[in-house]
């Protein structure tokens, strides 16, 4: 087991958050001191307050767990959700070019889900963990960004669901529902496709590409920006990095091997490779540091059995350790 992971267990999300919160206190101190030094900041925590308003309404259970996670830092509640914004709270109507981030291949007739998951510059492996949380008879295990909602990288559910998220380039940040909050929130999903069509009510701020699927093997693909919302229904194999598939709405520009991550994939992580072959294959360096599915900005990397509930983790940050596995 790694040393960086955690279990937490709770009744309803409040008391979830508050002792992540004690857990994670000297992160959440960290992080906000760090922000409240930069010249963006007071704007950054006004926008923070709109989308407050703007989000609460519709995911009261989140907001509560994020408050009980603040008390338990002993942090400031805005504050706090400032910073577990991450770049919707530099929201604009402008369009930006992010730092293109994670692979995520799906194989074996849906049942086996890969994904490395890349941070946005190198040397940030110690800002994820490993955590596994239950709320009632509701339980989930997932790659974990500290200070944040959950549900932004990888992992799975007791409801049956494995989701893995990858930005997408050159999608535009507004004011409206921020991405992190929907990614909890499909992450969390007994139904796709429902959840999917309840989005389509909200102003959506930014998105992501979401890539679902059950122990059944069946592929849900959603792309979210302010501009459209697309959903399909992919068969395996199927892989996606982060330039948009469901819109075809890129260019050949291949910014942070967003091209040639996919193909190396597509050409590599085959339907039914030997799941023996694929921790070598996650770990190729060979397209370099920069454009290959293990580069240097690699944090973390998870191979998910959908029927077993079970998944295979590698953390950078304790790299000596290899693979280990864990099921809920």
């Amino acid at each position: 087991m790694h040393q960086h992971f955690y279990s937490f267990q709770a009744p309803d999300h409040f008391s979830l958050g508050q002792p992540m919160g004690e857990g994670f206190r000297l992160q959440a101190q960290r992080a906000i001191l760090e922000a409240q030094g930069q010249p963006s900041w007071e704007i950054k925590k006004n926008t923070a307050q709109m989308l407050l308003s703007l989000a609460q309404p519709h995911f009261p259970d989140y907001f509560a767990e994020l408050q009980g996670y603040a008390l338990g830092a002993n942090v400031d509640f805005l504050d706090f959700w400032t910073v577990a914004l991450e770049d919707d709270a530099e929201a604009s109507n402008e369009e930006t070019t992010s730092h293109a981030k994670c692979t995520t291949s799906i194989i074996n007739n849906g049942h086996t889900l890969v994904h490395s998951e890349d941070h946005f510059e190198p040397g940030l492996e110690d800002s994820v963990c490993l955590v596994r949380k239950q709320i009632g008879n509701f339980a989930s295990i997932e790659i974990f960004y500290y200070n944040t909602i959950g549900g932004s990288s990888v992992g799975f559910t007791s409801r049956g669901y494995t989701q893995a998220i990858n930005t997408l380039l050159n999608t535009p940040l507004r004011v409206g529902i921020p991405k992190n909050l929907i990614a909890r929130y499909l992450f969390d999903t007994g139904d796709p496709v429902a959840s999917f069509e309840w989005l389509q009510t909200l102003n959506i701020g930014s998105g992501f590409s979401h890539l679902i699927t059950n122990s059944d093997g069946h592929i849900f693909h959603i792309e979210l920006s302010t501009h459209q919302s697309f959903m399909a229904e992919p068969s395996s194999p199927y892989y996606h990095t982060n330039h948009c598939l469901l819109t075809k709405d890129y260019d050949t520009n291949d910014d942070y091997g967003t091209l040639s991550r996919l193909n190396f994939a597509q050409s590599h992580i085959s339907e039914n490779i030997s799941p023996h072959e694929l921790p070598a294959v996650l770990q190729d360096n060979s397209l370099g540091n920069d454009k290959s599915i293990f580069n240097e900005r690699t944090v973390a990397q998870m191979i998910v059995n959908t029927q077993s509930q079970s998944a295979k983790v590698w953390l950078k940050r304790e790299s000596s350790l290899g693979w280990v596995e864990y099921s809920l």
